[in-house]
């Protein structure tokens, strides 16, 4: 790079000539004037002013420096500074509902797998389980070991064998047997003080559901007559 001497001696001098304003090139350490007449004297005066030249060189070398700056890397740009959000104070946050699994209290109804009339005789007993064709229901003898029995009789008591339990029901629908509680343990007689539109429950020993409605008691010899419904199992 030129010195600073050197470009301050490249710039120009002013210089009036014949009434005209004339530039002239300053070579070397003298500057002259292209024109016949010398510049005049008030003009040198001023540019020798030790006070123009203290506060004019600065200025121009700085100038100078300026446009070397200017044409040269350009200044990069800072990338923008990513904004990071604050961390979510938990408090804040709206909890979500909870959400309850619910679940049947016991399985859905699928269909009738028996229904029709039972008479069932003091100390007998019914297979509730009994396939349609059979009309009497397995009628047996109260002896459990006659085997496929779920309800007998005698009058009026009654008990589930068989691993058969049993329960009063206040209505008859086709759900009431299964959402029925309260139900009695196996082979122990209990009066269920039964009228003409009772209902009882039977859980079969198949796993079935039987709905019993009384239709007639005879109290001369202690038979009862129902209408029966066994529900279908799940497989059947």
């Amino acid at each position: 790079m030129r010195s600073v001497s050197g470009v301050i001696g490249s710039l120009a001098c002013y210089g009036e000539a014949r009434g005209a304003v004339e530039w002239i090139v300053w070579a070397g350490q003298q500057c002259r004037l292209k024109g016949e007449n010398s510049v005049d004297n008030e003009h040198r005066s001023f540019w020798k002013n030790p006070w123009v030249i203290g506060i004019g060189a600065p200025l121009i070398v700085a100038l100078i420096l300026a446009v070397v700056h200017g044409f040269g890397s350009p200044t990069p740009v800072p990338s923008p500074t990513p904004t990071v959000s604050p961390p979510t104070n938990p408090s804040s946050l709206k909890p979500r509902a909870s959400v309850t699994a619910t679940t049947s209290a016991t399985p859905a109804v699928s269909g009738i797998f028996h229904q029709g009339r039972l008479e069932l005789a003091f100390n007998t007993c019914a297979d509730l389980d009994a396939p349609p064709s059979d009309s009497r229901w397995g009628e047996l003898s109260a002896n459990t070991d006659a085997g496929g029995g779920d309800l007998c009789s005698q009058y009026p008591s009654f008990v589930g064998v068989n691993s058969a339990t049993l329960v009063t029901v206040n209505s008859g629908t086709d759900t009431t047997c299964q959402n029925a509680t309260g139900w009695f343990a196996p082979n122990l007689y209990k009066d269920l003080n039964l009228s003409a539109g009772s209902f009882v429950c039977v859980h079969t020993n198949q796993g079935r559901y039987s709905l019993l409605r009384v239709i007639t008691i005879n109290s001369a010899d202690n038979s009862i007559v129902f209408s029966v419904k066994t529900f279908k199992k799940s497989g059947d």
